[in-house]
């Protein structure tokens, strides 16, 4: 039954999305933006030279190339597969199926069976919310992090009790935030804090669990984070005025501008627009009716719901500065991550309301489950789910080989004559608008 709901659900429906885009993830792209230049990026990463995380519009790079080394590892893995974006967009897919299905399986053994799809259901409608991509399976920084923070939030609330099995999937989650983008580290820092710090005294509460898998998990969990933190550390030693660390703080105490608080909270808060397709349910109403039912409802203290709750409560708080703070234009991108956030919100209200209300746990428990998994399959037919990202949908068979994409190397695919990454428009960032 664990299976079912932790694993199988995300199975069948990672699968569909792939049996349905089989030719999405086979093309060779002709792609405009960010996308050749994080190609190349992914070239040096798989030989050894990429010190330096995603690139940023600001004039830094983001903290450390992890991603880039995570796909550069997946192109050597799939290479029964020609085309070397599909490689990278399965990758990706692949690591989103590894977080959600670590994110329900917790919520499956702390909340139920029923919740568990009812938690399935609610990413499915909130990571659908951005109709120009989809976060299974785009390469592109801010993409990643909606699947990695869910992953995260799930994991320090397991970890915060003393319980250490999740440690290696935390530790992967982490890592994702923390080196791809900078935005993220206003919620991933506390929380780590948090977590590590409740979690270390709580050890001797499961001493008679930390069997060799326990074990095993840290030691794999500590070797991801040294991998992580290891370029950027060197890159920092072998430049100039701390090299991309230095251009961080520049930017992080010189370069902010006050935003009018109004406008930061109406733009916070937008995240957590439920779309229902009928009818949607607006964040400014939908974000502080949650908050509450959150907040009154009472739990264990220091136990993984507990523990779950204060960081998701936290979340919105400690962005809201960094909002208020930020250079230029509020683009959606800058906070995908918090529609896991929101996701997880929305479960944690469930759960609440499930609690002060034993009588209707026992009615939602037994119709739920299928209610939950029809709503799944209706919202990925009708509001287009499975669908693979829009800003990507446009491909073409081009025939490379590997060498092609090497700077340096003449590329048929990335040249001025399909305005690609070797080319002006590649080295312009790529926009979205809010």
């Amino acid at each position: 039954m664990q299976l079912m709901f932790t694993l199988g659900l995300p199975l069948v429906y990672f699968g569909a999305f792939t049996l349905l885009h089989a030719e999405f993830f086979l093309k060779e792209c002709d792609r405009l933006g960010d996308y050749p230049l994080l190609t190349l990026e992914i070239q040096r990463a798989a030989d050894f030279k990429a010190l330096l995380g995603p690139y940023s519009r600001h004039g830094f790079n983001h903290p450390g190339p992890f991603s880039l080394y995570v796909f550069a590892l997946g192109e050597r893995l799939l290479f029964f597969i020609k085309s070397f974006y599909g490689r990278y967009a399965l990758t990706q897919l692949l690591m989103s199926l590894v977080f959600i299905s670590g994110s329900l399986r917790l919520i499956y053994r702390h909340f139920g069976a029923a919740q568990s799809a009812f938690a399935f259901t609610t990413i499915l409608l909130y990571f659908a919310a951005e109709r120009r991509t989809s976060f299974f399976c785009d390469i592109w920084g801010p993409a990643l992090l909606p699947s990695a923070m869910l992953a995260f939030l799930c994991t320090s609330a397991a970890l915060a009790t003393g319980n250490l099995k999740p440690f290696l999937l935390w530790s992967i989650a982490f890592s994702v935030l923390a080196s791809n983008h900078l935005g993220t580290w206003p919620v991933v820092g506390p929380i780590s804090v948090f977590a590590l710090g409740k979690g270390v005294p709580n050890i001797n509460k499961h001493a008679t669990k930390i069997d060799r898998p326990t074990k095993l998990s840290i030691a794999a969990g500590l070797l991801v984070i040294l991998a992580a933190a290891l370029p950027p550390l060197i890159e920092m030693i072998i430049k100039p005025g701390l090299g991309n660390l230095g251009k961080i703080l520049h930017f992080s105490l010189y370069r902010t501008e006050n935003k009018p608080f109004p406008q930061s909270l109406a733009f916070l808060v937008s995240f957590y627009d439920l779309n229902l397709g009928l009818f949607a349910l607006p964040g400014f109403i939908l974000f502080p009716m949650l908050t509450l039912i959150c907040f009154l409802v009472k739990l264990p203290r220091w136990q993984f719901a507990w523990n779950l709750r204060a960081a998701i409560l936290a979340c919105p708080f400690l962005v809201l500065p960094g909002i208020l703070k930020i250079r230029g234009e509020l683009h959606a991108f800058i906070l995908w991550h918090q529609y896991a956030v929101a996701a997880l919100l929305l479960t944690c209200s469930a759960h609440g309301l499930m609690l002060v209300f034993p009588q209707l746990r026992v009615g939602f428990s037994k119709y739920a489950t299928t209610a939950f998994l029809s709503a799944a399959l209706v919202i990925s037919a009708m509001d287009g789910a499975l669908r693979p990202p829009e800003i990507m949908s446009h491909c073409r068979n081009i025939r490379r080989g590997r060498d092609s994409l090497k700077p340096g190397k003449r590329s048929t695919l990335y040249s001025r004559k399909h305005q690609g990454g070797c080319g002006r428009g590649a080295l312009r960032p790529f926009r979205p608008g809010p």
